[in-house]
């Protein structure tokens, strides 16, 4: 599954239609939608966040993304009818080493990603990632599906106990790349 989920990645990574790099993330505007520098709000796609869970979506989306550059993956339909882009945001992430270990907190969905010259690094998709802290579920609105699957995967492996941001930073010592 992940030798299929990374040829897919890198046939997905190299089309350039389907990326906008390089978009900063000024701020968090709530649970589900992030205002880019340009004053463009992104809503993350393929998935819903409860009301009772939206503060703390919010908390976590803050500590991962707030002042990063990200990526932005498009599906079929790339706005709302408000405006908004529809994304899948992606970061980079640096792991951690321990005595010669690659260490990645239980929270993040951290994927390794090769660019067509054949170098790697560790990226994280932040919807899925809410959706495996328990934060987040999985909600297909069609046409956009691409990461149905994945999202589905993620709300059956996500903790029966809501993973707590303090605890995702006291683990894995996060800060914005």
């Amino acid at each position: 599954m992940r030798k299929i989920f990374l040829t897919i990645m890198l046939l997905v990574m190299t089309s350039p239609s389907a990326f906008a790099e390089g978009c900063f993330v000024r701020q968090i505007h709530d649970s589900q939608t992030l205002t880019l520098l340009d004053g463009e709000h992104v809503r993350l796609i393929g998935i819903s966040i409860p009301e009772e869970k939206k503060e703390q979506a919010a908390a976590l989306i803050r500590s991962l993304v707030s002042g990063s550059v990200v990526a932005l993956e498009y599906d079929l339909e790339r706005a709302d009818v408000e405006g908004n882009i529809l994304a899948y945001v992606w970061f980079k992430y640096e792991p951690r080493d321990k005595k010669d270990q690659i260490v990645f907190p239980k929270g993040l969905d951290v994927h390794y990603l090769v660019d067509e010259t054949g170098d790697g690094d560790f990226f994280v998709l932040l919807n899925t990632t809410l959706v495996k802290s328990g934060v987040a579920q999985p909600s297909q609105v069609l046409p956009n599906e691409k990461y149905t699957v994945l999202l589905n995967k993620m709300y059956e492996e996500r903790p029966i106990e809501t993973v707590q941001v303090a605890e995702i930073h006291a683990k894995a010592d996060i800060s914005p790349q």
